[in-house]
């Protein structure tokens, strides 16, 4: 954020057994550049056109270089943060058998006992909590969700928090968003690239344009100067053998934000646990996968 942060805010966190620090932007742009410097990281950093992906990416960074707890400006904690995992169980003490609307992974076994329910658990490396969960709202709105008939309200049918995280330094989760943002970034140069090349092609050696056609060109290029963000949007794709209305890849949701932070958990959970999303819709209480907590939504 470019203002300081207010006082209560410092007390509020304090209070819950944080030690709470604020990065403005420029420290933002000074710690990036002090710990990325010539890197691959920092290249893209420079190259993301809205400060609102910086913000994303930093928050991804920073857990994985230092660790600790990252939480948007517009949040207070509710508990201490001792209290975050007391009452975590594994996840197979708490799987429902119940398929829910979305289907839930009865046929599949989670894998050998020790894969979720280690005798001695692992010590907590991540605190993740979920922020939709499409089986808590009898909405019959997600009936037509479910079968691409209108837009997710969010960008997964389960989707996890990532305005406030817990993670350890080094943690897979976090290395392999920022691995997802960078080859996302690479899309957007490719993007970028192709909206040029539309923007003053020639005809393709056919002969000039139309008249209309370099009008809406010149259109086309101003309005990519001025800015190109706003050429991203929703639109139908075919996707897993559906048509889909959804968001484009270059989506801040899903470049830098949730739906990219969700596809690395799940990615995750998968590898380490044979945990899938609907192992995790409609938990009442926090449960333990290998070193993570998952925390529900309510």
């Amino acid at each position: 954020d470019g203002k300081p942060a207010p006082k209560s805010w410092y007390e509020k966190w304090s209070q819950m057994g944080f030690e709470p620090k604020f990065l403005d932007d420029a420290g933002a742009e000074d710690w990036v550049q002090t710990h990325y410097h010539n890197t691959s990281v920092k290249r893209a950093w420079d190259a993301m056109p809205r400060f609102i992906l910086k913000a994303d990416l930093l928050r991804y960074l920073l857990m994985l270089d230092d660790g600790g707890t990252w939480s948007d400006m517009d949040t207070v904690p509710l508990m201490h943060r001792a209290n975050w995992t007391k009452d975590a169980v594994p996840l197979s003490a708490l799987r429902p058998k119940s398929s829910g609307l979305f289907g839930r992974a009865t046929a599949l076994p989670l894998g050998p006992a020790s894969d979720v329910d280690d005798v001695a658990p692992k010590p907590v490396r991540a605190i993740i909590g979920i922020e939709n969960d499409p089986n808590e709202n009898r909405d019959p709105r997600n009936f037509f969700e479910r079968w691409r008939l209108l837009p997710m309200r969010r960008h997964r049918p389960l989707q996890f928090v990532q305005w406030t995280l817990h993670v350890a330094p080094n943690h897979p989760i976090m290395l392999d968003v920022v691995r997802r943002i960078l080859e996302a970034n690479e899309v957007y140069s490719a993007y970028e690239i192709e909206q040029q090349r539309d923007a003053h092609a020639d005809g393709w050696g056919w002969g000039d344009l139309h008249a209309d056609a370099k009008a809406k060109q010149a259109h086309a290029r101003e309005a990519h100067g001025v800015s190109p963000w706003h050429a991203v949007s929703m639109s139908w794709k075919w996707q897993a053998g559906h048509w889909r209305w959804g968001w484009d890849t270059l989506s801040v949701e899903e470049w830098t934000g949730p739906a990219v932070f969700t596809d690395a958990v799940v990615s995750y959970l998968y590898a380490a646990a044979r945990v899938r999303p609907e192992d995790l819709s409609l938990l009442k209480q926090p449960v333990q996968i290998r070193d993570v907590v998952i925390v529900p939504s309510s």
